[in-house]
């Protein structure tokens, strides 16, 4: 596991102790606040709990742009693409 996938793990386990709720919650406010654990909380209880389906758009349209631009490595880690040499 990537250094960047332990801290959003860390940052989904802590998401879901303060605000009760799954990973898949969790996952959606974390990603649409740019991984912001503060931002993430307050915008949770400022929309208790309902992202609007704009949001829900921009953060599926967010995370498959990010799918994007990473590549799976056969050892099943990810990293950044970057430019391939052949």
């Amino acid at each position: 596991m990537s250094e960047e996938q332990e801290d959003h793990s860390e940052l989904v386990h802590n998401f879901r102790e303060v605000c009760v709720v799954d990973d898949d919650i969790a996952f959606r406010y974390l990603s649409f606040n740019q991984w912001n654990l503060e931002q993430a909380v307050q915008h949770y209880f400022q929309t208790e709990g309902q992202l609007s389906l704009e949001e829900m758009e921009q953060n599926e349209s967010n995370s498959e742009q990010e799918l994007r631009q990473r590549r799976v490595i056969p050892n099943g880690e990810q990293r950044a693409e970057g430019p391939r040499h052949t």
